[in-house]
């Protein structure tokens, strides 16, 4: 396809090595380093959410006689929670095992690095700033469409601006680590294999919309949350196979993320780093289902958007 030109450039560092079967051990050791790195970060957030004391609070507990929650149990629980800066914080340096978990994937099965799954940095550069700009602007003009939500003050001001700058490299690096594994890592080695983009763009879109299904958080409308997180894995594989890098993907994907996780984000998790937060009980389900659709619009339009801009 015309229009996709520079997704045969984007792909040809899969090509030596796109055996089927390369690529699923690779998502199977990805995984499995992803869950190991994710258990240490999880380990050093649990040593800051308890204190540098933590073993004399276990002593203690101990010599209490084990009645109720280790300090590492409610540690772990405030970390799982997001609701406070520092579980957010974590939560996001998680995604660092991600990009090791495909890192090594990429090394050990592919015989290719990192940089390969990003595209040339000139192209990520450029295309990155338009796709983060576009994205920031219609997003915040957004929030004048309805439903019209009051959100409550969640962090003071001070705090905010000192948790702001680790909180958005975070998020910088946990949106790039979802690009680089759907966008560059599965769909390069999928279009190296097959040129259909029925199996590189929607397949990938649908294992990245069944990572969020969560029908305990969202209820009636988790089919809607996966609904729309696949269409957005749609819109960000056509744009990384129009600009051949995951530039345009990861700079909507980051400025997504970051207006909903710093700025105004629902109550729960990932909300410990708002500046403002929407309680449950204002977002109903109903209020919710709005949103949902009304976003879904907005990323239509984000897409088409930075489709034009990078025709100019």
């Amino acid at each position: 396809m015309q229009d996709y030109e520079a997704h045969s450039a984007f792909i040809a560092p899969a090509r030596p090595k796109a055996e089927l079967w390369r690529l699923i051990l690779g998502l199977f050791v990805a995984t499995i380093t992803y869950i190991a790195l994710r258990i240490v970060i999880m380990a050093v957030g649990i040593v800051f959410s308890a204190g540098p004391d933590i073993v004399a609070q276990l002593a203690v507990w101990n010599e209490a006689g084990s009645i109720g929650p280790s300090p590492i149990d409610r540690a772990l629980a405030e970390i799982g929670a997001g609701r406070s800066p520092l579980s957010t914080l974590v939560i996001l340096a998680t995604f660092l095992g991600m990009i090791g978990g495909v890192v090594v994937a990429g090394l050990v099965l592919h015989g290719r690095g990192l940089a390969s799954m990003m595209g040339p940095a000139e192209l990520l550069w450029r295309h990155g700033r338009l796709g983060a700009l576009i994205a920031a602007v219609a997003l915040l003009l957004s929030g004048f469409l309805p439903p019209s939500l009051t959100p409550e003050a969640n962090l003071g001001m001070a705090t905010w601006l000192t948790v702001l700058p680790v909180a958005l490299l975070l998020i910088l690096i946990q949106t790039g680590a979802e690009e680089i594994v759907f966008r560059g890592y599965i769909q390069q080695q999928l279009a190296a294999r097959f040129a259909s983009p029925w199996v590189w763009m929607v397949l990938p879109s649908l294992i990245f919309a069944t990572g969020h299904y969560s029908p305990a958080q969202y209820g009636e409308n988790a089919v809607l949350v996966a609904a729309a997180a696949g269409l957005f894995g749609i819109f960000a594989a056509d744009l990384t196979a129009r600009t051949g890098s995951i530039g345009a993907a990861w700079g909507l994907h980051f400025a997504n993320n970051a207006i909903a996780i710093v700025l105004v984000s629902l109550e729960g998790p990932l909300g410990g780093v708002a500046l403002y937060t929407i309680s449950e009980e204002v977002l109903t389900p109903d209020l919710l289902r709005v949103a949902l659709l009304r976003d879904m619009m907005v990323t239509l339009i984000i897409w088409l958007c930075i489709r034009i801009a990078i025709k100019r």
